[in-house]
């Protein structure tokens, strides 16, 4: 009992157990050898009790043995090695006492801080999902209930320690005071306290959260020092539903975060993941009670934020009960529970002895006798089923559990082996032979066990009286073989009916695959929808429930199987919910043996060929994807030669280990893939998709690490498999080799991002094709080959995208310097597919391996002919030009004939045009953005072919506009300008086709050519001073135009100058003209005009670019057609103006969608052809024809009592049409083109338009024939057309002039061609002579004019259209110009200094609310919200940006509270839409008392006041007129007719509709040294 010594012997256990000790991880061994030496030892004598406490230092037992017993369990011995008390030496008994348990209290009392750790929602607790919150509590037995389960224990559960076999034992002892000074001496300190830190936390965690209430200390520690610590991020996976073995037997407690389970259930079409509860904080998942039983989790637990967790080993876990089986007592009341339930599920004796294979041939009578007298026996950790030493006959097989295999060697106990389900123990001595293991005891590793006992008396008994088992079982002791402690499972495959008739080889195979699995009460076998492993299922002991739909069918027993055609590959998604009822062992058969059994039995195949025939399923061969469309044969000898594979979980092998070939084509069949490489990152190959076939073709297979997902299902096919197969087939040889190549190239897509359901993959790349259809891109894609090129080869034609590799541009052959490198996604030929050009001019060589996608042009047309609507469309891009080539000697010609080439040498331009190539940019591209850095060699520049281009500053607003010949970018090309100037982006009304110029040819001809490059530079400086010029200029116009006019601006007053000029800087004036202008030598054109709203082809391309979900179709015309009634026409068809008529005569409010007159695609998707008018009728579909659309709308009582008269069928007006209307319609038609057309905006539409309407030849030509007129160049055809107009003055006019006059005996009376009023006659009549008003020089007779006034709408330009979208202000700079409302009433005219769309600006509406139509030719400014949004955000403008902000504010409010209209004594209410509008357009101002206001001429017209607070008098001179208080209003265009004055009698609020020029002007104060209590308010409208 004294101080004693260590020998030499003894110090080396010590130390060799101090390393493996984990608080002494990372510290170097001579510490802790130093450690050792300075360890105390003493001796315990027998009987002698060990007390553990904070007290007791640290043991390490040198010599002898330690009998530990907790509780009532066994006992279990420590020897020499072993080491105790760890806990009591760091002092943690005292920081375990707040959790020690306490008789019927909670068993997390002391955790205050843990909350219960689990929830489910209420609804799906009571929704479809409800049967599937149990599984939750199987995979967190020990949280459910958590706050409220009480335990029975009180304090730690007894730890009793003694010396063995009254033996005295040697111990060394350490303490802290001893290891600190060591460590700290040598500098090991930090490692040792980290070690510490981490395992006390471990400690802590594991009694924080209940996972083993009433363990002792000592315990704790010995599984807290296997404890591993984890993290999760969001999404991470915390454990899977369906794992199984090792993976399912971890303890996981969550410390912090939440996490969701998800369960896989069926929704009514698939089964897909559901969050079925949540996990927090004190969550443990895991089940110590099933520990090693093959229990799978019940659930996916998936961290919804970051968690942190510890984690507990199973093999942490074993070893703790090996050492201390006492602990089971912590749990002991929830074994005993478990044991009662698996008594009724485990399998009967009978079948149990069926599965030994020492009584597998046995008859069932003898089977059933001798299971009379079996016996099965419940078992709990530590208990000793057999001793070691103890003669004993018993036969004894392992049901449920685990053992270990221990033998004492020196007074130590060893390890020798484990014993799972189904080991059958003792037979060898059962029947007398040599037993394998002589002198073991086997002892139970696990929570629990459950063991069928058969005693050798008893067995004998039986045997007696069943001779004919006699003779079997002497044979089995002659031959000294039984099946060494393993159960056999064949005739468990035997059983099943889809393998009845199958031979004994095929069924061993299976056999030896066959797993036992236990699944808890709640817990889902298979799930409907679910595409799993297609296993196939036995039930061993227990009962199913099986649901389809929801619903129950019936239940399923002991003996009955399921999933039969899963397994056998005929079905990929289980058919039902197959639920356990109770307990319930299953035996698994794993498809993947199933396979592989197959594939070394290939003679069964027959077999299960016919049982799918019986059950009606087509049993077809395996489909790669790059054999589509091969023959029968060929697929057939496909899957006779390449072998299929189910993979390990997460491993390139087989199930049973054997590695498979990666030097391969592989196809997955079922389950997900994944291929990690090192220069395409990480691979995803699901289910029917194959990769590796390259290798088919010669070409190196991917590098990277195969990692299957799962138990995944494939066929591999290597190049020797695949000769063979070709060599039979060999006239499928070029069409299997083109499908492969196919398949690289889909590879290749994907590596750009193009999904293999993308439609039109790749080709969309090419701007010609992302204009098309989803539908036609896609029938594209299907139906060209891809090609591939070896490094060297010239990629020859046809070539479209390069998907895959690097080429170079060598041009025509001639060019000298480098060649130019192409990119993956560089497209070619573009123009030659469109047949407007008939050769690509370069030459394009493969730098590396290339693959390029290969779209002929005849594959185009045939395609092209199936899309009719996509006719019109790409000859719209093609229209007007001939096969015009593009190399450099045609180009040099268009590049001299712009302004800046114009006096260069050929040679020059013969170099820079080298190389050149065409490209084409989509409506919206960018050609070139703003602020791009230019560098002599590397920018571009380009010349357009076709298409227009606009010039855009710095906040997209608009400086010009660039037309086919104009020359892009040179500046930049040429190394002149440092940066690009402005963004040069495509127009949006079509393609823009152009040459590329590339940087590299520019540089070489300036370097060739030093002179010409001179001669540039001054051209380019000479335009410089011009543009200098404009600017001096420009600045003046903007000095004093545009700033004074932002200045009396109400929306911009306050903001800083600086601020003013740096808006001003952006705006460009924009000139609206009357009809009587309209006629000029050029094109009238500006973005303000332009009330186009049709979708059609023009906007879907323009969206296209913004949207890839919106590919084509009438997605936004639909939109505007939400209306209760809207109408797509032409402005310029006269039988739009016939439906036009009946909405204007009837005031029936409506909504006009003008379409481009280019634009076939918006009416073929109404209607199925070009055809306009077309009525659309809110929830009815789009109907044509203009008379129809008249009837319609005239009788429908809705809109009043019909108005038209019946059409009189006068002869004299339908020949007046004849004999006039040709004259008619060439004069209108060549101003068509000229005027402002809403439908003729852009300059495709209007070539569209000359190209559809011939007209006759300037000298007197006759009129040519449609098809003959198509057929000219688009030069010839305007040429018609400008001579025709320019002859108008002198012949055509005047002639008209005297035809007219025949109208005036034609019509009845001003308002009606008939008698009778107004009427059919009239509608037709006026839907020709409607567009005379466009003829300068007419004479129309009186009647006719009165007539054309009243039914033809005079005007100017439009500036904008009621109910168009608007995000910009304009101010009216000088002219006038009539406001309309959106049913066509005149309500009142702008001037000077007026503003529109102050609202649209302030994000307040943006919508026009009215059409502004010119009167007088007029210059206004247009800004966009943009433009402002884009300014204030700058660091200087924080007073400004606050200003504004206020100002929405305030209207806001303002629009809330329906002022003014609100407080006005109509009893309005505030939801009321007309106070609302009212208030949205009213501008409040304040005045003090005193303020005097003069009225003055609104830019917008008469303006009205109303009081909202205060008072204000009117007075003419000193006179007072009247007092106006709250709530009254004033007209301020009377006040001033009369020369009034206003005069603030207190402080005054008054709100106004309408921009004003700037009412401080205005307001004179008269007082300005009294003090100021508050502000004069009031309102004008």
């Amino acid at each position: 009992m004294g101080d004693e010594t260590m020998n030499e012997e003894e110090a080396q256990i010590l130390e060799k157990a101090l390393i493996e000790l984990p608080i002494f991880q990372d510290c170097p061994r001579q510490l802790i050898h130093q450690i050792a030496q300075k360890a105390s030892c003493r001796r315990y004598e027998a009987l002698e009790e060990v007390v553990f406490s904070d007290q007791v230092p640290m043991l390490v037992v040198l010599s002898g043995t330690l009998r530990v017993c907790i509780g009532c369990a066994p006992d279990s011995d420590v020897g020499p090695g072993g080491v105790m008390n760890v806990s009591g030496m760091l002092g943690l008994h005292e920081l375990a006492e707040p959790f020690k348990p306490k008789a019927g209290k909670s068993t997390n009392e002391n955790s205050e801080d843990l909350e219960e750790p689990m929830s489910v929602d209420v609804k799906t607790m009571q929704g479809p999902l409800k049967d599937e919150v149990v599984n939750i509590y199987n995979l967190c037995p020990i949280s459910c209930g958590v706050g409220t389960k009480q335990t029975n224990l009180s304090g730690w559960l007894r730890m009793d320690i003694k010396p063995a076999d009254d033996q005295s034992v040697k111990v060394a002892m350490l303490t802290l005071d001893v290891i600190e000074p060591i460590m700290h001496k040598g500098e090991a300190l930090k490692p040792f306290h980290s070690n510490l830190s981490v395992l006390t936390d471990h400690f802590i965690c594991i009694l924080r959260h209940g996972i083993f209430p009433g363990v002792p200390p000592e315990v704790i520690w010995l599984i807290a020092c296997g404890c591993q610590r984890k993290h999760y991020y969001p999404r991470d996976t915390l454990v899977e539903e369906d794992d199984l073995g090792e993976a399912a037997d971890w303890l996981i407690a969550i410390n912090s975060g939440k996490a969701d389970v998800e369960k896989l259930a069926y929704n009514g079409e698939e089964a897909v993941p559901q969050i079925i509860g949540t996990l927090t904080e004190g969550a443990v998942l895991g089940d110590v009670c099933f520990l090693h039983g093959m229990v799978p989790r019940g659930a996916t637990v998936r961290a919804q934020t970051e968690v942190d967790a510890i984690a507990i080993p199973p093999s942490v876990i074993l070893d703790a009960l090996a050492l201390y089986p006492g602990i089971t007592g912590s749990f002991m009341g929830r074994l005993r529970e478990i044991v009662m339930q698996l008594q009724g599920s485990l399998p009967r004796p009978a079948q149990a002895l069926k599965g030994m294979q020492i009584f597998a041939s046995c008859d069932l009578p003898f089977l059933r006798a001798v299971a009379s007298v079996s016996e099965r026996k419940v078992f709990f950790a530590g208990d000793a089923c057999r001793e070691e030493g103890v003669m004993d006959d018993t036969l004894r097989v392992i049901e449920f559990g685990r053992c270990r295999v221990e033998r004492r060697q020196g007074g130590a106990v060893k390890h020798c082996g484990w014993c799972d389900v189904g080991t059958v123990l003792g037979e060898r001595r059962f029947f007398n032979m040599q037993s394998n293991w002589p002198d073991a005891s086997f002892r139970i590793a696990t929570p629990l066990a459950l063991l069928l006992f058969i005693p050798r008396q008893s067995f004998n008994g039986v045997l007696e009286n069943y001779p004919s088992e006699q003779q079997r079982f002497r044979l089995v002791k002659e031959t000294n073989k039984t099946d060494g402690g393993n159960a056999r499972r064949e005739h468990d495959a035997a059983s099943l009916s889809i393998l009845q008739g199958c031979g004994p080889g095929f069924l061993q195979a299976i056999a030896g695959c066959i797993r036992t699995v236990t699944y808890k009460i709640g817990h889902t076998i298979t799930v409907q929808g679910a595409v799993d492993s297609g296993s196939m299922y036995i039930i061993k002991g227990g009962s199913a429930e099986i649901y389809v739909n929801h619903r129950f069918v019936k239940e399923v027993h002991s003996g009955e199987s399921f999933g039969e055609l899963a397994i056998l590959g005929f079905v990929k998604r289980r058919s039902a919910v197959v639920r356990a009822k109770e307990i319930c062992i299953v035996l698994e058969m794993p498809r993947a043996a199933f396979i592989a059994a197959l594939e070394d039995h290939p003679e069964e195949q027959e077999h299960f060929q016919k049982i799918g025939r019986q059950h009606g399923v087509v049993v077809a061969s395996t489909q790669w994807p790059l054999f589509e469309g091969a023959s029968q044969k060929l697929l057939s000898l496909i899957n006779l030669y390449a072998r299929k594979h189910i993979t390990a979980k997460g491993h390139w092998s087989t199930f049973n280990g054997e590695q498979l070939p990666e030097q391969a084509a592989i196809l997955v069949l079922r389950g997900e893939m994944r291929v990690v490489t090192p220069d395409k990152g990480e691979l995803v190959f699901t289910e029917g998709t194959c990769f590796n076939e390259q290798l088919l073709f010669g070409l190196p297979p991917l590098e990277g690490r195969l990692q299957p997902q799962g138990n995944c299902e494939v066929q591999i096919m290597t190049a020797d498999i695949f000769d063979r197969v070709v060599l039979e087939c060999p006239t499928e040889r070029d069409f299997i080799m083109q499908r492969i190549v196919n398949e690289i190239a889909r590879k290749a897509e994907q590596s750009m991002g193009f999904g293999r359901g993308d439609p039109g993959g790749a080709l969309v790349l090419s701007t010609v094709i992302q204009v098309a259809a989803d539908d036609f891109a896609d029938q594209l894609r299907k139906r060209i080959d891809a090609r591939i090129y070896e490094p060297g080869a010239v990629i020859t034609a046809p070539r479209f995208v390069l998907v895959e590799g690097e080429a170079e541009n060598e041009g025509d052959g001639l060019c000298h310097g480098k060649a130019l490198p192409l990119k993956v996604g560089s497209v070619f030929g573009e123009s030659v597919l469109l047949g407007v050009a008939r050769t690509y001019p370069n030459r394009t060589r493969a730098s590396t391996r290339c693959i390029a996608l290969a779209l002929t042009q005849d594959v185009f047309q045939q395609v092209l002919e199936e899309f009719p609507s996509h006719v019109e469309l790409y000859n719209h891009m093609a229209m007007g030009s001939s096969q015009t080539e593009v190399g450099a000697s045609e180009l040099n010609v268009q590049l001299g004939k712009s302004r800046a080439f114009s006096n260069v040498s050929k040679d020059f331009l013969m170099v820079v045009c080298e190389r050149a190539d065409e490209v084409y940019f989509g409506p919206g591209d960018d050609i070139f953005r703003r602020g791009e850095v230019c560098k002599l060699g590397e920018s571009l520049m380009y010349i357009l072919l076709q298409g227009a281009a606009i010039v855009e500053g710095e906040y997209g607003d608009e400086l010009g506009r660039l037309n086919p010949g104009d020359v892009v970018g040179e500046g930049g090309a040429l190394g002149i300008a440092p940066i690009r100037g402005a963004t040069v982006r495509a127009w949006r009304d079509s393609l823009v086709r152009a040459v590329r110029l590339h940087g590299s040819s520019v540089q070489r001809a300036v370097t060739a050519f030093p002179d010409e490059y001179q001669s540039l530079q001054q051209i380019f400086q000479k335009r410089a001073s011009a543009n200098k010029e404009v600017e001096r200029v420009r600045q003046k116009w903007l000095q004093e135009q545009v700033i004074p006019a932002l200045n009396t601006c109400r929306i911009f007053q306050g903001f800083p100058e600086p601020i003013i000029r740096k808006i001003a800087e952006h705006l460009l004036q924009a000139t609206y003209t009357c009809v009587s202008d309209a006629v000029s030598d050029g094109i009238i054109w500006h973005p303000l005009t332009c009330c186009f709203q049709s979708s059609g082809a023009v906007q879907q391309y323009h969206k296209r670019v913004k949207s890839s979900s919106i590919r084509h179709g009438p997605a936004e015309i639909l939109d505007l057609l939400s209306i209760s009634i809207s109408m797509p026409v032409y402005d310029l068809c006269p039988f739009c103006t016939r439906a036009r008529m009946i909405f204007g005569l009837k005031k029936i409010p409506h909504r006009l969608i003008f379409m481009s007159y280019d634009d076939v695609e918006t009416p073929s998707a109404l209607i199925g052809k070009k055809l306009a008018p077309i009525l659309h009728l809110h929830g009815q579909d789009p109907f044509p024809e203009s008379l129809d659309i008249i009837k319609r709308v005239d009788e429908d009582a809705r809109w009043g009592p019909p108005l038209l008269q019946k059409a009189s069928g006068r002869e004299d007006l339908k020949l007046f049409e004849k004999n006039h209307w040709p004259l008619m319609r060439l004069l209108i038609h060549t101003r068509f083109v000229h005027a402002y057309m809403p439908d003729l905006t852009f300059q495709s539409a209007r070539e569209y338009f000359v190209a559809q309407h011939p007209v006759q030849g300037p000298n007197g030509e006759e009129r040519p024939h449609q098809d003959e007129w198509r057929s000219w160049d688009q030069a010839k055809r305007f040429s018609w057309y400008q001579q025709n107009l320019q002859r108008s003055d002198k012949e055509l006019i005047p002639k008209l002039n005297e035809d007219l006059k025949e109208a005036e005996d034609l019509i009845f009376q001003e308002d009606s061609v008939s008698p009778g009023g107004v009427g059919y006659d009239d509608v037709i009549f006026f839907c020709r002579v409607r567009y005379l008003p466009l003829i300068l020089g007419l004479k129309p007779g009186p009647k006719l004019e009165v007539s054309l006034a009243l039914f033809v709408p005079h005007g100017g330009q439009v500036v904008c259209t009621a109910g168009n979208g608007a995000d910009s202000m304009i101010i009216f700079l000088k002219g006038e110009a009539d406001v309309y409302t959106k049913s066509g009433d005149l309500i009142g005219r702008l001037s000077d200094g007026a503003v529109i769309g102050e609202i649209a600006v302030l994000g307040l509406f943006p919508w026009r609310t009215a059409t502004i139509r010119a009167t007088s030719n007029s210059d206004a400014v247009l800004i966009t919200a943009n433009l402002i949004s884009r300014i204030l955000q700058g660091d200087d403008a924080s007073a400004a940006r606050q200003r504004f902000d206020q100002l929405c504010s305030e209207r806001r409010s303002q629009v809330e509270a329906g002022m003014p209209l609100c407080i006005l004594p109509f009893n309005v209410s505030v939801k009321d839409v007309v106070a609302r509008a009212v208030a949205l357009h009213a501008i409040r101002y304040s005045f003090n008392t005193g303020d005097v206001f003069v009225p003055k001429v609104q830019a917008q017209g008469p303006h009205y006041w109303v009081m909202v607070s205060g008072s204000m008098n009117l007075m003419m001179g000193s006179r007072h007129i009247m007092l106006f208080s709250s709530g009254s209003i004033l007209p301020e265009h009377i006040a001033f007719e009369y020369g009034a004055s206003i005069h603030a009698a207190t402080v005054c609020e008054v709100p106004t509709v309408g921009t004003r020029k700037t009412m401080e002007d205005m307001v004179k104060p008269q007082n300005t040294k009294r003090k100021r209590k508050g502000s004069c308010r009031s309102m004008v409208f």
